[in-house]
């Protein structure tokens, strides 16, 4: 992976969802370290009433490189990658922006200001990948072939280039994956370019996730103890 990221916010929302509990800030870690496997830049623990707001630097094609194969579209090192831990079952609420004035440190101490021409794209996968080691490339819209420990769900490729996205998913609780990059219309697109994620939970209920999700998210929770709705 690319760098350290400069900037991270914990937000807590004081404001009362439908049918549910006040938000609270969740517990936001940079660079976790989960090596040897994915280097991923931020931690993430929610409850089932939770939000997180951070902001980083991602490649203007780390989502999509088109000259790579099909399978391996994304770029791992200059895309950023999520580690979510959700103590509950819970409905969460991402939204990735382009951001503009997202600082960033050179090695040598330096701080400039990333790019802002970012078209945002995600993908989320069930798990953490803890063992890798991970390789430059990876399937943002399916499994990925060196990722063992993670299992795709669902993705966001933004194919009319807005500038802010957003997905919601019905979740268990467990670990996730969610990987930030780009994916322009405009090849002459170049360089990284600043984001910032939102991610807030909602409790799910119980009757929704043991009669709405069906059998096959419910056999997918027993092998793995997480699942989703997209």
């Amino acid at each position: 992976m690319r760098h350290q990221p400069f900037y991270f916010t914990l937000m807590g929302v004081g404001l009362w969802l439908a049918g549910a509990l006040p938000s609270h800030a969740s517990t936001i870690v940079p660079t976790p370290g989960y090596a040897p496997g994915i280097g991923y830049e931020w931690g993430v623990a929610m409850s089932g009433t939770d939000s997180a707001i951070y902001q980083g630097s991602v490649g203007a094609k780390s989502w999509n490189e088109p000259t790579n194969p099909p399978d391996a579209k994304g770029w791992t090192h200059t895309s950023d990658w999520t580690a979510i831990e959700l103590t509950d079952a819970a409905t969460l609420t991402v939204t990735l922006a382009r951001q503009s004035g997202v600082p960033f440190t050179l090695p040598n101490g330096t701080v400039v200001i990333e790019g802002d021409l970012l078209t945002p794209a995600l993908s989320l996968y069930a798990g953490w990948e803890t063992t890798g080691p991970e390789t430059h490339t990876f399937n943002p819209t399916g499994n990925i072939s060196w990722a063992s420990e993670l299992t795709y769900l669902a993705h966001e490729a933004n194919p009319l280039s807005l500038t802010s996205i957003t997905r919601t998913f019905e979740l268990a609780a467990g670990r996730y994956s969610l990987v930030y990059g780009g994916n322009p219309s405009d090849p002459t697109v170049t360089g990284f370019h600043g984001y910032q994620a939102t991610l807030s939970t909602v409790p799910l209920p119980a009757a929704v996730w043991l009669f709405g999700s069906g059998v096959t998210g419910l056999a997918a929770w027993a092998r793995r103890r997480t699942s989703t709705i997209a």
